[in-house]
């Protein structure tokens, strides 16, 4: 069964690497911004980075935010992510930036056509 082309907990993979996770830890609204440009969502890299940099965590944007773009990402990937967990993975502090992102290195993915990951049987 088709699933990420990246673990949850895989902070230094390709792509995006050790930079992404730093980028992830300090600037997370630009990474929600890239993963809102990359899936078409409303307003482009700025509406995705705009909205969860002035709205935040306080309005839970984010969660909303990851809920709406995740299942999406996962769809043109090939497999299926509930909107629900994609809010739980965001919301959860231990799991957050690690889900922002493993989505970011599959729009990575997506966008650059590399070859998915195959299973060893």
């Amino acid at each position: 069964m088709p699933s990420w082309d990246t673990g949850l907990l895989d902070c230094c993979a390709k792509p995006g690497g050790c930079g992404l996770c730093c980028r992830a830890s300090f600037c997370p609204c630009a990474v929600l911004g890239d993963i809102n440009g990359r899936m078409n969502g409303p307003g482009g890299f700025c509406g995705g980075c705009c909205i969860a940099g002035l709205l935040g965590n306080e309005c839970c944007c984010p969660c909303f935010c990851m809920g709406f773009l995740a299942p999406q990402v996962a769809a043109k990937s090939g497999f299926t992510e509930s909107g629900a967990k994609a809010c739980c993975l965001t919301a959860c502090p231990c799991t957050s930036l690690c889900y922002m992102c493993q989505v970011w290195r599959q729009t990575e993915i997506i966008r650059t056509g590399a070859p998915r990951q195959l299973e060893m049987k």
